[in-house]
């Protein structure tokens, strides 16, 4: 869906750039590179999107790993420590 509104806007910019929008005896026509050029570049835009949905997939996905692995790390009056990856005795009293 979201490739769908990219290229919707990237047709809109295109329009205003042009000034196709407006009313004219005789529209202008892109030459053949201009219009390849034009395709690939909004093809290279979803290529990004889908690059970066895929990203965030995977970050979502190792997130929950590490979540689901330090869950099972939990020991009763103890802290994991993630910098020193030890344990530390989890004190009574508030840090000063």
């Amino acid at each position: 869906m979201r490739l769908l509104y990219t290229r919707i806007a990237l047709t809109g910019i295109l329009f205003l750039f042009t000034g196709l929008g407006a009313a004219q005896e005789a529209a202008p026509a892109l030459t053949e590179v201009q219009r390849l050029r034009v395709q690939s570049a909004i093809q290279q835009v979803e290529i990004a999107q889908l690059h970066m949905q895929l990203a965030q997939a995977e970050l979502q996905h190792a997130q929950s790993e590490a979540q689901a692995l330090l869950g099972g790390l939990v020991v009763k009056g103890w802290q994991l420590n993630l910098q020193t990856l030890k344990y530390e005795p989890i004190s009574k009293e508030p840090a000063k």
